[in-house]
């Protein structure tokens, strides 16, 4: 297995990933914009929490794990390759 052929096996994955992330960013930011009160509101009545930190966290979670796959299935694919 050549490096060319370790590149174009990757390549579908990773433009599937890059789009999921941007997605997800470009949905929250219309969010944001077009119905902030959405987000101002609370997870819980009487809860301090609101869904926008929620949604905030949950997508920073999102793109660490997408990173994290990622990047383990870079090392296993640059490995294999002599």
């Amino acid at each position: 297995m050549s490096t060319d052929d370790v590149a174009r096996a990757g390549d579908a994955g990773d433009w599937l990933a890059t789009a999921v992330v941007v997605l997800a960013y470009f949905a929250y930011m219309l969010l944001v914009a077009f119905a902030p009160a959405v987000l101002r509101s609370p997870v819980v009545a009487g809860s301090g929490i609101s869904v926008g930190l929620v949604s905030g966290a949950a997508i920073a979670a999102f793109t660490i794990t997408l990173a994290c796959i990622y990047t383990h299935r870079r090392n296993k694919r640059d490995a294999a390759v002599p």
